[in-house]
């Protein structure tokens, strides 16, 4: 089977949506032919050859796209022409067999238009800040022209899937779709990396560390974490926080006007190895965004048998038990979000039974399971096509 993804975002650019995809194509790579279609940024190379899967990577040049970590409007918006030319050219060279877009804008239309044209089965996932995106003003659930986008993109989509139950019943809400979404959501694959101890790491012995993952942006809400961790009122609790974006400089000022600041790590874009090696060592996984369409970061911290802390609205309560694997805080919830942690940090036993439900717990999220749901997909869209 050749099957064609296209997504506006795939690593090293963007975040989880982009990251989650990954995984499902080189899985997929291992029995099928993948083509990824994604944005061109800096000095990518237009056309990668993924060394351990057969997975090829397009990117097409868009405007406006300087920063790993977040897309410019600009850059969402030129996608979709970039996209559908690309793709037009790759339609020549190649005959796929099915189309999967992932976030139904940009890239669903982009693979709404292809597909029509070249008639062939199209599957959109949908993932979050495509259907809603409480921290942005064109956010699709309130913003008439990205809603139509989004509308415009479903209605030419031959099936959904949606990576949460939030997300599926968000779509249904917001535009009105009256069919039955499936979810499949985003997994994980066993991360290779090498045990290091603290020291190796400059990581003090006997503090307690609160680890966080991903872009630093507003949806991530990162004010209130910083907020609670200075309720503590702890010198011995520190702060990691891995990942890049927009936001740093505020956070960093926020931190020092907090009086936390050199307690507060910005360890910026890790590699995979670094990354993993951090997990292992901090105490606590804490991301309490004000909205989710699944979160990889909170798999990742899991497999490393941390309790993990997150908001109780979003695709994440999906996964996420209140009280096994770890605890649920309302949005914006200071004292909530500060009394979790008190709890975690200063009951060892607590920690350490949550951190072995964890381990347990995300092996129900295997990448091979979740490939084998697309696959399956793919092969009912196109037994119904050819009927």
């Amino acid at each position: 089977m050749k099957i064609l993804f296209i997504n506006y975002e795939y690593p090293p650019l963007g975040g989880g949506g982009g990251s989650g995809m990954q995984e499902i194509c080189l899985e997929l790579g291992r029995q099928h032919e993948v083509h990824v279609l994604t944005s061109g940024a800096g000095e990518l190379p237009s056309v990668e050859k993924h060394p351990e899967s057969n997975v090829t990577v397009h990117r097409a040049p868009v405007f406006g796209r300087s920063a790993r970590a977040t897309a410019s409007f600009l850059s969402m918006f030129h996608f979709t022409p970039a996209a559908i030319k690309l793709a037009s050219a790759l339609m020549s060279e190649h005959k796929f067999d099915v189309i999967n877009t992932w976030f139904a804008i940009p890239s669903g239309i982009a693979g709404g238009w292809i597909a029509r044209k070249y008639k062939i089965p199209h599957l959109l996932t949908v993932i979050g800040g495509d259907i809603y995106d409480p921290s942005k003003w064109y956010s699709p659930h309130s913003f008439f022209p990205s809603a139509l986008g989004v509308k415009w993109a479903i209605k030419r989509a031959d099936a959904l899937v949606a990576i949460s139950s939030d997300i599926a019943n968000r779509t249904c809400d917001y535009f009105k779709y009256s069919g039955k979404i499936p979810v499949i959501p985003l997994g994980i694959k066993t991360p290779e990396y090498t045990a290091v101890d603290r020291e190796q790491l400059e990581m003090n012995a006997d503090a307690k560390y609160i680890v966080t993952l991903g872009r630093q942006v507003r949806r991530k809400d990162y004010p209130t974490l910083l907020n609670a961790m200075a309720r503590l009122n702890d010198s011995n609790v520190h702060l990691i926080m891995i990942g890049d974006g927009p936001e740093q400089g505020n956070l960093s000022a926020l931190a020092t006007d907090l009086g936390i600041r050199e307690r507060v790590h910005f360890k910026g874009f890790l590699p995979e190895n670094v990354k993993y090696q951090i997990l292992a060592n901090s105490n606590v996984f804490l991301l309490a965004s004000l909205h989710e369409g699944f979160g990889v970061v909170y798999l990742e911290a899991m497999y490393c048998g941390l309790p993990v802390i997150a908001s109780d609205e979003g695709g994440q309560v999906d996964l996420l038990e209140q009280g096994k694997t770890g605890y649920l805080v309302p949005i914006g919830g200071t004292d909530k979000m500060a009394e979790a942690l008190q709890s975690i940090l200063t009951d060892d036993s607590l920690a350490k039974g949550m951190g072995e439900y964890n381990t347990q717990h995300v092996k129900n999220f295997a990448i091979s399971k979740l490939a084998q749901l697309y696959d399956d997909k793919y092969q009912s869209l196109i037994a119904d096509h050819n009927n």
